[in-house]
């Protein structure tokens, strides 16, 4: 029964050894399988079962001699029957060469006669047959040759109504023989007809469509490897060109499946080899030549005109801000520095201001659209004075209110003063615009006839934005921080706890503590239904990778998104993919709970002054936590620190160092690590 020789018939099957079988091993096998069981008449050979799987694996065989077959299932007042038929000339004469050798018995003589008479005959069956939709084809090719039939007939030699015999183009309703089909072809001097006949397309008809649900498919054209054999249907343009890691998984699928069927392991991996050089990015040679020649052309003015090839690809893509932020990273690597957009210097598009240098372009702003820009680019015929000048002059139809906005919070408008006041005195200015347009409307100008800007109509200061502020709307305008960088203003204090900056980071060192802002965030489902992640951080001097795993990923999950601080305590290693460094975390930490992992005290300086009601309501909502607190305790003759008792320690959080320093001065609240 493992072998597959079941003592019930309708579970017989061809011992999976057979399949291993060298040509001339599996012809003996066949022939001796057919003398026994098979079936050998006047017009066909057959082979007929209650077993399902036996037939097809009977066809797997066959098919592997070269040999194709017709499946028949036919239903009996026992159970359901199964049988494979080989009656086209060409499988029958390659059956008689191949196999018939080692057939004995009656059934040998009887095989040699069929095969016999089917190389006197040509092909006849339905399959060889061209279907009734040709009928189209033949309707056209006639009207196209402007022939009657008897014109046609006289091509061909035969008479009109013999070479129409049995054709209605009107209700088609059988099929022709190839042979049939060429000779109207010719009548008719059809190309299209000529090739329908010499084709060696098989029709058949489809009798049943079984659903199996959505599947991947993938596209490639690799000759001369662009057709083979799969599950026994001959496969075209099957390939994964750009999934390799689906090419990988079906590998050891394919490998036992040829080695199954009598390929030897070795080959099967070579013949895998070849289709999987290609599901990385494999063309054709015609296209691979193309491409080498775009390649050669961008990289020579890559590499001897920087700048402007850098503004032009940033320009190519500047509604993508995902790309832009990528290529402000390529023009960084490359030495180039990039100015911030100003409305003053900008264009729509990045410039080149010398061979190092570019500018920002206006047009990769967000919320900026490209016809207020064309408006705003129209008006600056003159350098606009202030935010009042520019109101004035642009088109506010256009470039409206959150246009504006949108261009102060990317510090194109700085140089009209600090952003915070313009977008305080940005109604202000819109009314004064308003105003002018109105006054204009009715010819009424000011004194001398200009339209200059009025004394009052100056800007009236507010607190500027926090550096957090500022950088915030950057990022929302621009999709990166152009004026600075959020991790500066916790530089110094991580530099306490973590083992280095990421530039001074190697790949020797094993465990260590890395802190970084988080630029980048991938996030993927695993096999077993747990997730994992990939964080890019940045610390100003470099970026590192950090692999997050499933266990990780579902302890410290609040902690993983795009966009903030956040500290990693990991393993180091090299990266071989990207030839850099990766780190694969092992514990996240945000700020305040870094500060928990490793402060050592919290130092609050005071003075007799000290009122210590008030500085036990500060402390009170972050007591019971790991960190102790000391009171820095000095006065003009003596000086002191006074350990506050455990129920003090507390949560070393922002809010709690925001209210001690608003409280007692920013310099004297400090944590030591």
């Amino acid at each position: 029964k493992d072998a597959g020789i079941a003592a019930l018939a309708y579970e017989k099957r061809i011992p999976q050894e057979v399949f291993r079988y060298s040509p001339k091993t599996l012809a003996l096998f066949l022939g001796r399988l057919w003398s026994t069981d098979g079936s050998i008449e006047n017009t066909r050979i057959s082979y007929s079962s209650s077993s399902q799987g036996l037939i097809d694996d009977l066809s797997h065989l066959l098919l592997r001699m070269g040999i194709s077959t017709i499946h028949r299932s036919r239903s009996t007042s026992h159970r359901p029957n199964w049988e494979i038929i080989i009656s086209d000339q060409k499988d029958v004469i390659s059956f008689s060469e191949k196999i018939g050798p080692y057939l004995v018995g009656q059934k040998r003589e009887r095989l040699a006669k069929l095969a016999h008479e089917a190389r006197q005959r040509t092909r006849t069956n339905s399959i060889y047959a061209v279907p009734a939709e040709v009928f189209s084809c033949i309707k056209e090719a006639k009207r196209q040759s402007g022939r009657s039939w008897t014109q046609a007939g006289k091509v061909v030699g035969l008479p009109g109504n013999r070479l129409s015999s049995g054709l209605n183009l009107r209700v088609p309703k059988r099929a022709l023989s190839r042979q049939r089909v060429a000779l109207l072809g010719k009548a008719f001097a059809s190309q299209a007809l000529a090739s329908l006949a010499e084709a060696e397309v098989l029709w058949d008809p489809i009798v049943e469509i079984t659903p199996v649900g959505e599947k991947p498919v993938y596209d490639l054209e690799v000759p001369p490897f662009a057709n083979f054999v799969a599950q026994d249907i001959v496969v075209h343009n099957s390939m994964g060109k750009k999934k390799p890691e689906e090419m990988a998984k079906q590998r050891a699928v394919f490998v036992r499946g040829a080695v199954e069927r009598g390929v030897e392991e070795k080959v099967a991996q070579f013949i895998f080899d070849l289709m999987e050089k290609f599901a990385g990015y494999g063309f054709n040679r015609s296209h691979s030549a193309a491409y080498a020649l775009l390649s050669y052309q961008t990289a020579w003015l890559k590499a001897h005109h920087p700048a402007e090839f850098m503004a032009a690809v940033l320009s190519s893509d500047m509604d993508n801000t995902d790309k832009v932020v990528g290529l402000l990273e390529e023009c960084r690597a490359m030495g180039l520095e990039v100015l911030p957009p100003d409305i003053n210097a900008s264009d729509y598009a990045f410039t080149v201001t010398d061979g190092k240098t570019l500018r920002y372009g206006l047009g990769a702003i967000k919320g900026v659209g490209a016809a207020a820009l064309e408006g705003i680019l129209k008006a600056r015929h003159a350098p606009f004075e202030d935010l009042f000048d520019f109101a004035r002059r642009i088109d506010t139809r256009k470039a409206n209110r959150r246009v504006i906005e949108a261009l102060i919070r990317a510090g194109a408008l700085d140089s009209f003063g600090e952003r915070a006041t313009l977008m305080a005195n940005l109604p202000k200015a819109l009314s004064f615009a308003e105003q002018r347009i109105m006054d204009h409307a009715v010819g009424q100008n000011d004194l001398f006839g200009t339209h200059e800007t009025l004394p009052h109509a100056t800007l009236d200061p507010v607190p500027d934005w926090s550096e957090e502020e500022r950088l915030k709307g950057e990022k929302e305008t621009l999709g990166f921080y152009c004026s600075g960088h959020p991790f500066t203003r916790f530089e110094k204090e991580l530099a306490h706890f973590t083992t280095a900056s990421l530039a001074g980071l190697r790949p020797d060192q094993g465990n260590v503590v890395v802190a970084g802002w988080v630029v980048g965030l991938r996030t993927m489902n695993t096999k077993r239904g747990g997730r994992l992640a990939f964080l890019t951080l940045d610390d100003r001097s470099a970026r590192l990778e950090v692999s997050v795993f499933p266990e990780v990923f579902q302890q410290y999950r609040e902690l993983i998104a795009k966009d903030r601080l956040l500290v990693v305590q990991g393993k180091i290693g090299a990266d071989d993919y990207t030839g850099g460094l990766k780190v694969v975390a092992e514990h996240l930490y945000d700020l305040d709970r870094a500060r928990g992992q490793w402060a050592r005290r919290l130092v609050i300086q005071c003075d007799a002054s000290l009122d210590i009601d008030a500085l036990a309501s500060v402390l009170a909502p972050f007591r019971e936590g790991p960190c102790p607190v000391v009171l820095d305790y000095r006065q003009e003759r003596a000086r002191a620190s006074i350990l506050l008792g455990k129920e003090w320690r507390i949560y070393p959080r922002e809010a709690l160092l925001q209210a001690l320093r608003e409280q007692w001065g920013p310099d004297r609240v400090s944590i030591h690590y």
